[in-house]
């Protein structure tokens, strides 16, 4: 039996998942008076879907293949993981490697976006959340490193300060101090910035602000995303996006 087309009313724009990029997205987009924001999640906002996914390990990803759940939007994790991320200033690589990749100036500018939106995150979690006392806390971070590493982590330091980086440079007495003998690391970076905060709680926080403006609609539950077509024509002459869900129903968007 061929699935059915639901085609449904037009949207600006259509959110796949209602984890922190998703719940992210829907807040900002809320703020532009006018605009019509669908959220889709599979399963419930900060929570995930429970339908058992495969990972294969031939997916680079270091595991085994085994079940794992979608306990938390939009990651496939072991089953109960903590609802914990961090909240935090490093590269995606090591700062030598982002220097030589997009020069100085490119990574001064990556580093300032990320401590404004490190900032910016912090200042919207103790506006939304119900208890942001409990639910965040700025402790900053450590990057830490073994004896036979430690040289490199030390010049990672001098390339983050000659770059800007609000960093602390901690001994071996400095970081056991925090880690312990037993860990067994010889040097850490503290970035003093950073914070964890209760990613699944921030989440629903942002999507009911989201919501209350009017200008989102959030569906959760919904039925899986399994084709999005970015270069459709959703109205005669106008060029859109038209997700389509496993059960037949479409969305469109500009």
């Amino acid at each position: 039996a061929r699935a059915r087309s639901l085609m449904k009313p037009l949207y600006d724009v259509v959110v796949v998942g209602a984890g922190l990029a998703g719940a992210s997205s829907a807040y900002h987009l809320s703020k532009k008076a006018g605009i019509k924001v669908l959220v889709l999640e599979a399963g419930k906002v900060g929570l995930g879907s429970d339908v058992l996914q495969k990972v294969d390990h031939s997916s680079g990803v270091g595991m085994d293949e085994q079940e794992y759940k979608h306990w938390v939007s939009g990651s496939a994790v072991p089953d109960h993981p903590g609802t914990i991320k961090m909240i935090v200033t490093l590269f995606p690589s090591t700062a030598k490697d982002f220097v030589r990749s997009h020069g100085e100036d490119g990574a001064r500018a990556y580093l300032t976006l990320a401590a404004e939106g490190v900032e910016l995150e912090k200042t919207l979690a103790r506006k939304l959340l119900p208890t942001p006392s409990s639910q965040m806390h700025t402790l900053g971070s450590i990057y830490v490193a073994e004896k036979d590493t430690s040289a490199d982590l030390i010049e990672e330091y001098h390339i983050l300060k000659k770059l800007g980086c609000d960093v602390k440079l901690l001994n071996k007495e400095e970081v056991e101090a925090h880690h312990g003998s037993a860990a067994g690391f010889e040097a850490g970076i503290f970035f003093p910035q950073d914070a964890v905060i209760n990613s699944s709680e921030y989440s629903r926080s942002l999507l009911r602000a989201a919501v209350a403006t009017g200008n989102v609609t959030l569906h959760e539950q919904s039925p899986r995303v399994v084709r999005i077509n970015d270069h459709a024509e959703v109205a005669p002459g106008v060029k859109g996006v038209i997700t389509t869900l496993s059960d037949g129903t479409t969305y469109t968007s500009k």
